[in-house]
């Protein structure tokens, strides 16, 4: 019996080492984010038309085509507003591997390391058991991105209005998604990145509690968008940039 017992407790260990080596994002964020460690949470936001949606799509293309000689990461994508265009992926891939080989390459082996889960408002709040089970299952998912977290918000808060007679603070509702989320990232490594919306204020205490970077997007003219970037509290640095159907192109960037 003793025997046995030592076995499980080492097949515990191997499976809990296991489930932390993970392939590393190189290459993938912007300088100006670095560092990016595993288990960080970057927090993406910005008004309407502001190019979160761009950003996302081409920081999923990025992660899809790094690492081409190492352990190729993978990206689970929770789409809550079903608004994925995978075309416009596909075109952003593409470029960026033509970039890189000089030549287009086959896309499929790289689009197949993207994972979609779906869900709905009454459902959205059970998610981490799922995410758990995928993560237990697939050491090769590095990166989580949540666009958006705030798209339930106020059902929620209305569900929680008719139980207690309270209406929940956008602030608060957020914190509630990240504490778990928090909880999720130290447990198996990943980095998670989620897209809020601009009613809901940027709060202090969220960025020093749970965010290691905060990115704040704006359109500054027709074509041009800036992107302020900052680790905690720190400013680390702005960029320029232009919104095409291949992706984000960079124009400058200050980082003082």
């Amino acid at each position: 019996m003793e025997h046995k017992n030592k076995s499980l407790f080492f097949a515990e260990d191997l499976s809990d080492i296991f489930l932390r080596v993970r392939p590393e994002l190189k290459n993938v964020f912007p300088q100006a984010f670095q560092p990016v460690e595993a288990g960080s949470i970057i927090e993406i936001s910005g008004y309407s038309g502001s190019g979160k949606s761009c950003f996302t799509l081409d920081l999923i293309a990025s992660t899809l085509i790094s690492n081409l000689e190492a352990n190729n990461p993978k990206v689970l994508l929770i789409d809550t507003d079903k608004s994925l265009n995978i075309i416009k992926l596909c075109e952003i891939c593409n470029d960026k591997l033509t970039t890189e080989s000089g030549s287009p390459t086959d896309l499929r082996d790289h689009i197949e390391r993207l994972q979609i889960m779906t869900c709905d408002r009454l459902n959205f709040s059970s998610i981490f058991s799922k995410l758990e089970a995928i993560l237990t299952d697939d050491p090769q998912i590095s990166l989580i991105i949540l666009d958006n977290l705030g798209v339930f918000y106020y059902f929620q808060s209305s569900m929680n209005l008719e139980e207690t007679s309270t209406v929940t603070k956008k602030e608060n509702y957020i914190a509630s998604y990240l504490k778990k989320f928090n909880l999720l990232c130290e447990k198996f490594k990943v980095t998670f990145v989620y897209v809020k919306p601009h009613y809901i204020m940027n709060h202090r205490e969220i960025r020093e509690n749970f965010t290691t970077h905060s990115v704040t997007l704006e359109k500054i003219d027709g074509e041009t968008f800036s992107m302020d970037i900052r680790q905690k509290e720190e400013f680390k640095g702005k960029y320029f940039y232009s919104v095409a159907s291949n992706g984000l192109k960079f124009k400058e960037c200050d980082d003082n």
